[in-house]
Parts: C-alpha cells; sequence; structure tokens
C-alpha cells in the first residue's frame, strides 16, 4: 500500500510543480520571468518556455518574456520558429533595441542576409540614429557585398574559360539579372554592358554595371585581366571602383 501511494505522489509531483509554476506567473511574472531566464542560461529551454508561456497567457504583451522565448529557440538552432516569435513582438514593440538586435542577428545566424537587410532597415525607421543598429546595417551590407562578389567570380570565371576556346578578338556583352520576392522585399536587377577584347597574351574585359537594390541604385566600373601562363592556366586580376553604397568602394581581384 505504502509502494502505491508513494507511486501516486510521485506522478503527482509535476503537476504540483507545473501549478506552482503556473501560480507564479500569475502572481508575480517578474519573478517568474527571472526563473524563466536561469533556466534558459542553463540550457534548460523546455522549462524556461513552458514557464515564459504560463506568463504570456496572462501577460501577452511583456515584450521581455516573449523576446527571451524567441531567443532560447534561436540559441538552439530553431530561426524559423525564432523568426515567428520575433515577428509578433515588433508587431506591436517596434521601439524595443534589444528585440530588433536578436532578431536581426537571428536572420544572420540563419543566414538570411537580405531578410537581415531589410529588418534592419525597419528597425532604423523606428530608431533613427541608433549606432548599433547602424553597426549591423553595415555588417550586413559588408556580407551582401562579398556574397554578390563571389557569385560574380565565378560567373566571370566560367565566362572566361568559354570563351577562351572561340578565335574572336572583339566582343561586346551584355549583362542582367533579376531577383522577385512574393512578399516583403522589391524586385532587384542589375544590367551593364563589357568589351571584350582578346590579345595575343591576355584578354581584357572592360565592364560597367548598374544596380537597384534595397531601394538604393548605383554604377559599378570594372577592369578584368587573363593574362596566360600556358596554354593550360591563365592568371585572373581584377579591380573596380564605386562610389555607391550598394557596391565596395574598391574590389580586387
Amino acid at each position: 500500500m505504502k509502494k502505491l501511494i508513494y507511486s501516486i505522489l510521485i506522478l503527482l509531483l509535476p503537476l504540483a510543480l507545473l501549478a506552482q509554476e503556473g501560480s507564479l506567473a500569475t502572481t508575480d511574472p517578474d519573478k517568474a520571468f527571472l526563473k524563466a531566464r536561469d533556466l534558459a542560461f542553463d540550457g534548460s529551454y523546455e522549462d524556461s518556455r513552458t514557464l515564459l508561456q504560463a506568463i504570456l497567457v496572462e501577460y501577452p504583451q511583456y515584450s521581455d518574456v516573449h523576446n527571451l522565448l524567441a531567443k532560447t529557440y534561436s540559441w538552439e538552432g530553431n530561426y524559423a520558429q525564432a523568426r515567428t516569435h520575433f515577428n509578433q513582438i515588433t508587431d506591436y514593440d517596434t521601439t524595443n533595441l534589444e528585440v530588433w538586435v536578436a532578431d536581426i542577428n537571428n536572420e544572420l545566424f540563419s543566414g538570411q542576409e537580405i531578410v537581415a537587410f531589410s529588418k534592419v532597415n525597419t528597425a532604423l525607421e523606428h530608431l533613427p540614429g541608433e549606432e548599433e543598429l547602424i553597426a549591423l546595417r553595415k555588417k550586413i551590407n559588408t556580407r551582401l557585398m562579398k556574397l554578390s562578389e563571389t557569385s560574380q567570380e565565378s560567373d566571370i570565371a566560367k565566362s572566361s574559360r568559354e570563351t577562351e576556346k572561340s578565335d574572336f578578338q572583339h566582343a561586346l556583352g551584355l549583362i542582367s539579372g533579376l531577383d522577385v520576392f512574393d512578399q516583403t522585399f522589391d524586385p532587384q536587377y542589375f544590367v551593364g554592358a563589357e568589351y571584350r577584347y582578346k590579345l595575343k597574351f591576355a584578354q581584357l574585359i572592360p565592364r560597367i554595371t548598374y544596380a537597384n537594390r534595397f531601394s538604393m541604385s548605383g554604377l559599378q566600373f570594372e577592369l578584368d585581366a587573363y593574362p596566360k601562363l600556358s596554354k593550360t592556366s591563365y592568371l585572373y586580376m581584377n579591380y573596380g571602383y564605386s562610389s555607391a553604397t550598394i557596391f565596395p568602394n574598391h574590389r580586387v581581384g
């Protein structure tokens, strides 16, 4: 009989603790939040979220609670779930710097640089001149430029391998691209023209590119050179300049 009683008590203990936490979330949400924060910092994300969600039942717009809940998902690598919660916060609390920074970093952790760039610009509309957001935008812009350059260099190398097989000496080429999003972002596009001149020991390609991204536009001027080392190898050399913010001022390859 005693064993049965002990077994029942053990089964009821989690329910009692849950009821206690629910009562704490109702009577003293700040104390409950501090307890949930300690749990999250110790890595007990599920226990922390249980308590945080209990607080939100009574206080659905408690931003610090909602922010910590979103962070626990981000820390676990569940970036999509974290994004859902961050978006809910920024719908009603548009001037909370801590939330915006956590939200933007969540997008960077997930490799969504374009989404992060859009969010940091939105955050600056609500918090103009905020230095932490300005620094974040600069960091994101640098990452976007590096991604763009890597993609462009790959396309150039492929084009060079193909054209080396032909016998042309002069050629004019046109380049263009368009990215269209189903929501949030305006279309992004670029157009350009390049002139290819094939010498005996090298190929020269001056290029001019116009781009429009994130409601900003600008020009970039470049010169590619492919001096031959042998029949099977060559060097790639590049220099580009732009005064526009959507391009790097100087790029060298």
